[in-house]
């Protein structure tokens, strides 16, 4: 039950002892030789799902590349470099609010999503768009792990969607 207390954000022991109490955390075991909160054995990823209900439904890396349709690891590499604000949900876990993946949505596009939309691979709309003079916030040459590029949505001229196919047609 400590580490539960030292890897998680769930308000210390007594957090913890809320945690069960309200039956969102099921004890797994007791030791017999240990008395007190001590003795009991809980799953951390099971405190880590609680804190994640009770703190509004937030998602996880891995839940949030699915909604963004990209990587996990570029998720974290965005995290990292701050274009997808989150909290950190003890050792090496976190927590994404829908908030913060809608500002993402709003602000940023990969090329994926602008190939999707105009009917296109990534590799043409990324040659399209350094045609354009639009250079990407975060590339997958760089020193992160991220799979994908980013574009700021408002470095996109208004116009490319038509130039796009006028110059290249649907490829």
């Amino acid at each position: 039950m400590l580490a539960a207390c030292q890897w998680t954000k769930a308000g210390g022991v007594a957090g913890l002892a809320e945690l069960i109490e309200d039956g969102a955390v099921q004890v797994r075991a007791r030791l017999a030789d240990v008395h007190g909160l001590r003795g009991l054995l809980v799953d951390v990823d099971d405190v880590r799902r609680a804190v994640r209900l009770r703190s509004g439904g937030e998602l996880s890396p891995k839940e949030a590349a699915t909604e963004l349709n990209m990587h996990e690891a570029s998720v974290w590499a965005y995290m990292r470099d701050g274009l997808i604000a989150y909290a950190p949900l003890g050792a090496q876990a976190a927590v994404i609010s829908r908030e913060a993946i809608a500002q993402f949505q709003t602000t940023y596009v990969t090329t994926s999503e602008l190939a999707t939309a105009m009917g296109s691979h990534p590799r043409y709309v990324a040659v399209a768009l350094r045609d354009c003079a639009v250079q990407p916030v975060e590339s997958p040459h760089g020193e992160n792990k991220m799979r994908v590029a980013v574009y700021r949505r408002a470095d996109i001229p208004r116009h490319f969607g038509e130039t796009y196919r006028r110059r290249y047609g649907r490829r």
